[in-house]
């Protein structure tokens, strides 16, 4: 029980701090993994011990996703009369992640395996985990990517949103779930009803068409 416990005591003390303080950069999710990076460190408990019980808060994941469905159907009008441009949003946002992700690796010099690893960066977990394997790249290292991604969507989306002036709750939605999926997506859901159902739905999707464009490119490439 010591992981589970070490998780919710941590995240709810993580949750306390950031709404007495009501900064960006104290997003639950890092401070309550820099907590329990320092437990980990500074005391005799291992990682192991840890992930036996830490292990299942993220298995439950999986199903606490569905959850997401009562906000969708609430704003299903909405998503009808949008429906074109926001699959456009998302597979912009799809193409240019993965462009980024190339370009940025032939700069670096990073190997043909980590660009890999790297590209299902904007998807959720479980998605990501099996992209990294059907593309060829590190799986572990792709965990790390995907949670480093979301924590920095969640931290700088209300940023973006205010430095480029944009209001719409539906463009707000679309562009964090498609790029920092949900853990931006609980963010989305702090700033309203409308705009956490349209984070789940794009994050639902990206990560349908990833691993729709990654199964046709391993079929045929």
């Amino acid at each position: 029980m010591i992981g589970i416990v070490l998780t919710l005591f941590f995240y709810v003390l993580a949750l306390k701090l950031k709404n007495k303080f009501k900064s960006p950069l104290l997003n639950p999710v890092l401070v309550s993994v820099i907590f329990l990076v320092g437990i980990i460190s500074l005391s005799p408990l291992t990682y192991d011990t840890y992930i036996n019980g830490g292990k299942f808060i993220g298995e439950a994941l999986g199903p606490v996703v569905v959850l997401l469905a009562l906000p969708l159907y609430r704003h299903r009008e909405a998503i009808k009369q949008f429906f074109v441009p926001i699959v456009l949003g998302i597979l912009v946002s799809i193409s240019s992640s993965i462009l980024l992700i190339m370009g940025l690796s032939k700069i670096f010099g990073l190997s043909n395996e980590l660009m890999k690893t790297l590209i299902p960066k904007s998807i959720t977990t479980p998605m990501a985990m099996e992209v990294s394997k059907m593309l060829g790249g590190l799986s572990d290292i792709t965990v790390i990517v995907v949670i480093i991604t979301g924590i920095l969507g969640a931290t700088i989306a209300p940023i973006i949103m205010k430095f480029g002036g944009i209001k719409s709750e539906i463009a707000k939605g679309i562009a964090i779930g498609s790029s920092s999926h949900g853990i931006g997506t609980s963010k989305a859901m702090e700033m309203s009803d409308e705009a956490g159902a349209m984070s789940g739905l794009a994050m639902g999707l990206t990560g349908v068409i990833f691993v729709l464009l990654t199964s046709l490119y391993v079929l045929f490439i």
